[in-house]
């Protein structure tokens, strides 16, 4: 797992700037069988129940499986979450 150290140059965490926030990203592959959309918030869901201060989220990438009738059988969206690291 890589964990990088950045600051913060966000208007609404300015105050964490201001005080050396470090932050945290960790990926992830969120799936769903209805749709990119759908991954993307179970995606969100997963994150929000295990990690803390949560402030941002990008999409890094989006692909698909095919099922044996031709058709897109589950869509996987694969997620950076950045969050404030406490203490």
């Amino acid at each position: 797992m890589n964990v990088i150290i950045i600051i913060l140059l966000v208007p609404n965490i300015l105050k964490e700037v201001i005080n050396m926030a470090v932050a945290r990203i960790t990926e992830i592959v969120a799936s769903s069988d209805k749709s990119w959309d759908d991954a993307v918030q179970n995606g969100l869901d997963r994150a929000n129940q295990t990690l803390r201060g949560l402030t941002g989220v990008e999409v890094t990438k989006m692909n698909a499986s095919i099922g044996e009738d031709g058709q897109i059988a589950e869509y996987r969206a694969h997620l950076r979450f950045t969050f404030i690291l406490e203490g």
